[in-house]
């Protein structure tokens, strides 16, 4: 759901790219703790790298220089990265809080891009809960039968 909603963004964001020039190509001093905040709060999924490195069939590939939480940061960066950067491109300083937004609200494919991420966030939601409730498991079944 979410690769379809990015290919149906990138599809607006081409369909009427502006030159790069009537960009502003570095912000202001004062919006950079906002952009540094928005960063980092895309970036938060140290609940499920947990859980994913406690599950995985052979822990040492977690780790290295090419292991599984470099390889899929650097891909959830690089996504993050581009659509942002491509974003700000086709719509400037009028860029949303959501890229989504920025789409309309009347054609078909934008409304579906924001029922894909919505359903897409509905179902993940309960992933950031799963290391207290896996945790709180293991707790509550060691104290039943033991």
């Amino acid at each position: 759901m979410t690769f379809a909603s990015f290919g149906i963004i990138l599809y607006y964001i081409f369909s009427d790219l502006p030159p790069i020039a009537n960009r502003h190509l570095v912000g202001t001093l004062y919006d950079f703790p906002l952009f540094f905040g928005t960063v980092l709060f895309g970036l938060k999924t140290v609940g499920v790298i947990i859980a994913l490195e406690n599950n995985m069939k052979t822990p040492k590939s977690f780790g290295g220089y090419f292991g599984v939480l470099n390889i899929s940061m650097f891909m959830i960066v690089l996504l993050n990265v581009g659509l942002g950067f491509l974003g700000y491109w086709r719509y400037g300083e009028e860029t949303q809080s959501s890229i989504t937004l920025n789409l309309g609200n009347t054609d078909l494919l934008a409304k579906l891009v924001q029922g894909l991420n919505s359903i897409a966030i509905f179902i993940s939601y309960g992933l950031q809960g799963f290391v207290p409730v896996d945790n709180n498991m293991e707790f509550v079944f060691a104290e039943t039968f033991f």
